[in-house]
């Protein structure tokens, strides 16, 4: 399970822009190389707002890969993108959905933690840009410990 959470503060009426944004990962150059991350998406979504859309859809099909979203100037979202039905699907655009925010002036950040694995991603954004910043060992195991007590997952 890949669990996200972000927290972006947007300027008045920003987050409608934002959601009419196109999904396009090509505008950074600091994507890893490897399976995830990568900058590649299948293009499957339009907009955020589409790839949002497309979370809602999904809600009822299936428990492990859900998203929650609070909408307007201070957005917060909790995901989780099950291995088998959505990580693929969603962890690119929502990466770069996130990564966008910046285009309309919002700032904040997100996590991207992958259970199990010592590792974890963290994406600040800032009304200037953003940037990836791979979080090692002790503190990933730290944040995947209180992920695990707040998704209550054993």
């Amino acid at each position: 399970m890949l669990v996200v959470s972000a927290d972006l503060k947007f300027p008045e009426g920003a987050f409608e822009r934002w959601l009419a944004l196109p999904i396009d990962s090509s505008k950074w150059d600091d994507w890893w190389d490897g399976p995830v991350m990568n900058g590649e998406s299948d293009g499957e979504y339009a907009t955020v707002g589409d790839l949002l859309a497309a979370f809602d859809r999904l809600a009822g099909e299936d428990a492990e890969t859900f998203l929650d979203l609070s909408r307007g100037d201070h957005v917060t979202i909790t995901a989780g993108l099950d291995p088998d039905v959505g990580l693929d699907q969603f962890h690119q655009d929502l990466a770069t959905s996130l990564r966008l925010a910046q285009e309309v002036g919002a700032h904040g950040t997100a996590l991207f933690l992958p259970l199990g694995l010592p590792m974890a991603v963290s994406i600040e954004v800032t009304t200037k840009g953003s940037k990836l910043r791979q979080i090692d060992s002790e503190e990933a195991v730290s944040t995947e410990a209180r992920a695990k007590a707040v998704f209550d997952i054993s």
